[in-house]
């Protein structure tokens, strides 16, 4: 049977995913959706990021948690997280990798390291590594 829950409907039964907002990323009400039933997005947003409206941060509000990230460090984006109890953190876009691994650190959480991280998303780190690597 289906369930009658709306998307963002917190649901405390449910493991609970960081989730970084990125406009370029998959649409968050996608996302929400994908994760109906399954687990409940805790959305990180950093208005300074370009096309981050209002209405943006508002819709992002009412379909799961949401935590203001703009101008905070790591430590204090999971200072802000942890009450929240996340059992995971992944990122929907390149941009948001690093910042992932550096919450997830914070936090003890699974994620890439901050190295890998590094490597992912710097051509001139993914070239040393591969070079070393033989």
């Amino acid at each position: 049977m289906a369930s009658s829950r709306s998307p963002g409907e917190p649901r405390p039964d449910l493991p609970r995913l960081i989730v970084p907002f990125h406009p370029t990323a998959v649409s968050p009400l996608r996302i929400s959706k994908a994760a109906h039933d399954v687990w409940q997005p805790i959305w990180l947003v950093d208005r300074s990021l370009p096309n981050v409206s209002e209405n943006t941060v508002r819709f992002l509000g009412r379909i799961g948690p949401m935590v203001e990230t703009t101008g905070l460090s790591p430590a204090a984006v999971a200072n802000l997280v942890r009450p929240l109890n996340p059992g995971g953190i992944t990122a929907y876009s390149e941009g948001e990798l690093m910042g992932a691994a550096e919450v997830a650190a914070e936090l003890g959480l699974h994620c890439h390291s901050v190295a890998v991280a590094n490597r992912l998303t710097d051509k001139r780190a993914q070239r040393e590594a591969l070079r070393s690597a033989g």
